[in-house]
């Protein structure tokens, strides 16, 4: 291009080009290089494409790493004597770290356990074993004695019911964005308003004309719902889900207020009667509903007992307790 401008530039000192010309030339070569360019980048944005969808159908080609038992054994229902995990050790495939170290404990029908820790501690890791999106690297966990690889994972999924920070806002209806947890909703118009009325919804509902029927988000000019009203409609998944056992709690109250988290928790005990129910929080005044607490540390349960037993003994609760009152304190202490 250097020399393309250095030709026309000469040729125009030397007469042979007029002025008009050289304007001409000098905005074709622009325009030319801004072709070439663009030519050049749209190549390699196709070649990048390529290779991600060559990945993508391998992927979809690929075996699946997780041994599935078919048809498998049928979920007890009731539960009897429990969830056990019994030396529970965890690598994500990416990591060199173990995610849990050597876990532990007994989940007993019908109780309510709090699992408490650091960011990173494995508390999340857990809820994901236990629904089996990853299999323990080693140990194994226990449903009525019967190892979980070896159980109906569908049946076993429907046997849970979850409620969680993170949670899918779809552009669907009302109703629809309720029955996805549970799709039988979608034709018994009893059971979602059932699950509307239990998760404190229903004055939103009826404000709409067309109620359930309601699109939801901006991609189709649907109506956009608040936080709270997004995770109250979360919580409504969780009780259409009325076969579910299990009930898993996973930071559910992170982005409320405090007189909205109040009001969720009063639901979650409502939603929780009968059911087997994890809940993990960094809010500490909320275990409270909790029957038992387990605290991890750097994925190991350091310690397991009640709230109260657990103050008494002075460890790694207390020192997050003592904390998160010292917070509160200064809170208020700002605020009066």
């Amino acid at each position: 291009m250097v020399l393309l401008f250095y030709w026309v530039v000469k040729q125009a000192f030397q007469g042979k080009f007029s002025p008009g010309s050289v304007l001409l030339l000098v905005q074709s070569l622009t325009y030319f290089q801004q072709n070439l360019a663009a030519f050049v980048g749209n190549g390699l944005e196709l070649w990048e494409n390529v290779l991600y969808m060559q990945q993508f159908f391998n992927f979809l080609d690929s075996a699946s790493s997780m041994l599935l038992t078919v048809p498998g054994e049928k979920t007890p229902s009731p539960i009897l004597t429990g969830i056990t995990f019994e030396n529970v050790y965890f690598r994500y495939p990416d990591a060199q770290a173990w995610a849990v170290k050597n876990i532990s404990f007994t989940l007993h029908p019908g109780e309510t356990v709090a699992i408490v820790g650091e960011n990173g501690a494995g508390k999340t890791t857990i809820i994901k074993l236990l629904t089996r999106l990853y299999d323990p690297t080693q140990g194994r966990i226990l449903v009525d004695g019967v190892d979980l690889k070896h159980l109906n994972l569908q049946e076993w999924r429907q046997q849970i019911a979850g409620v969680f920070q993170d949670f899918g806002r779809y552009a669907l209806t009302l109703g629809e964005n309720i029955a996805l947890s549970n799709l039988q909703a979608l034709e018994n118009r009893d059971l979602l308003r059932f699950a509307i009325e239990r998760a404190d919804i229903i004055q939103l509902v009826t404000q709409f004309p067309t109620g359930e029927d309601t699109p939801l988000g901006k991609q189709f000019s649907g109506t956009e719902l608040s936080g709270g009203q997004w995770q109250k409609l979360a919580l409504a998944r969780a009780f259409v889900r009325q076969q579910a056992q299990i009930l898993l709690l996973d930071e559910p109250t992170a982005a409320l207020d405090p007189r909205s988290e109040y009001e969720l928790y009063q639901r979650f005990v409502e939603l929780a009667q009968g059911k087997t129910t994890i809940l993990i929080t960094h809010r500490l005044a909320s275990v409270r509903m909790a029957q038992r607490i387990l605290v991890l540390k750097a994925g190991q349960l350091i310690e397991d007992g009640t709230h109260q037993e657990l103050l008494s003994h002075g460890g790694e609760y207390t020192t997050l307790w003592n904390m998160q009152i010292r917070q509160y304190g200064e809170y208020f202490k700002i605020q009066n």
